[in-house]
């Protein structure tokens, strides 16, 4: 299906735009991996902090060695959590497709770096290259959101030993769903913001956190470009 697709885009998308459906982004047309490689670059070059982005294997994200990233002498930045935020930041412990982290590392002039991780292969039956990186699309946004928070010290601070959890993962979460939005990775949205809706219905931290992204985002209706497939094939036809 993808390779059909990939030969007929440029026909469909002219009629698409031609008709109004003018999108930033259109999916099971255009290339979710070619655009996670385009985030990802412009994220590096928006970033002061931001020295890497990493896609690695599940081993090697759930049981870093830092020093492979080339990082000294600079000192990974570990956080103090209270105890009711038991098993956050434990890699192993989520089955989640939309996972990865952020870290920040401390030179010893006070500076700090920044880099984010995010395994290779999300867990599943996914398969195809375009669908997977649907997921780490996602996964990355939310990471560049921690980037951002740091980097204006919002919730996050490198220099301080605590954070406000619940705000910090808010605003990633937010973040999160404005770039997809703004993009118009409907897919991507979507599965997001239902994952969060229903996380908001679970007791505890992870609970707190998503009633408060839903609190502070709007939903957003993305163009589904599909819609008008029939109007695109007569504009095509004439």
């Amino acid at each position: 299906m993808f390779a059909q697709n990939r030969q007929l885009a440029p026909k469909v998308k002219t009629a698409l735009r031609a008709l109004g459906v003018d999108l930033p982004f259109y999916e099971f047309l255009d290339s979710y991996e070619a655009l996670f490689h385009e985030m990802a670059e412009e994220a590096k070059s928006r970033f002061e902090s931001l020295v890497g982005i990493h896609e690695v294997d599940r081993h090697v994200f759930e049981d870093t060695d830092w020093r492979i990233f080339n990082l000294n002498p600079s000192r990974h930045v570990q956080f103090v959590l209270d105890d009711h935020f038991e098993g956050y930041g434990k890699k192993g412990a989520t089955e989640a497709n939309i996972t990865g982290s952020a870290a920040f590392f401390l030179s010893d002039d006070g500076n700090f770096t920044s880099i984010v991780l995010m395994p290779r292969k999300p867990r599943g039956e996914i398969k195809h290259p375009d669908t997977q990186y649907a997921f780490k699309i996602a996964t990355l946004a939310h990471e560049l959101g921690h980037i951002s928070d740091a980097e204006q010290r919002l919730n996050i601070d490198p220099l301080a030993p605590r954070f406000d959890l619940v705000a910090a993962e808010a605003f990633a979460n937010c973040y999160a769903l404005e770039t997809l939005a703004a993009r118009a990775l409907r897919q991507s949205y979507i599965m997001l913001y239902d994952a969060i809706t229903a996380q908001s219905l679970t007791d505890g931290y992870v609970g707190d956190i998503a009633r408060q992204v839903l609190a502070e985002h709007e939903r957003r209706e993305i163009p589904d470009w599909q819609e008008h497939l029939d109007a695109a094939e007569a504009w095509l036809s004439k």
